[in-house]
């Protein structure tokens, strides 16, 4: 699994005969954002001490659509953080099952927060501390 763009400029907007033209939330943009957050407790390793993370959760277009696939979001932003180091990461919204759905807002809230703790483990990763060795007279 690669790490992968995440898409930090979702919107709500509408064309100029009302229709709606923004962005849609989708099975394929969920399972982008769960591979970041698995990705990312990955890359963790090493740099943290070990920790248990939540469920994986992946969805189809069929199954897409229950607020528990979100809250599976937001735990895994809580897991990291928690376990990690807090970059600024906004996480701990609930969401309600029948009840409204993420924003453009909160889409941007999650990738962006995903995206920080990206950049934070490479500086991270960038700034261990080395041992200057020399192995059968070659340097590393």
């Amino acid at each position: 699994m690669e790490w992968q763009t995440p898409k930090t400029d979702w919107q709500v907007r509408y064309d100029e005969n009302g229709r709606y033209a923004g962005d849609y939330f989708e099975a394929e943009d969920y399972n982008r954002i769960m591979d970041n957050l698995i990705w990312l407790a990955q890359e963790s390793q090493g740099l943290w001490p070990p920790f248990e993370t939540p469920t994986k959760q992946w969805v189809t277009a069929e199954s897409f659509g229950y607020a528990s696939y979100i809250n599976a979001l937001e735990e895994w932003l809580e897991s990291l953080v928690l376990h990690t180091a807090d970059p600024g990461v906004y996480y701990g919204r609930r969401w309600l099952e029948n009840g409204p759905g993420p924003t453009a807002d909160d889409l941007n809230r999650m990738e962006k927060g995903a995206l920080a703790l990206y950049h934070m483990l490479a500086q991270q990763k960038q700034a261990r501390p080395k041992l200057a060795i020399a192995l059968n007279r070659r340097d590393f």
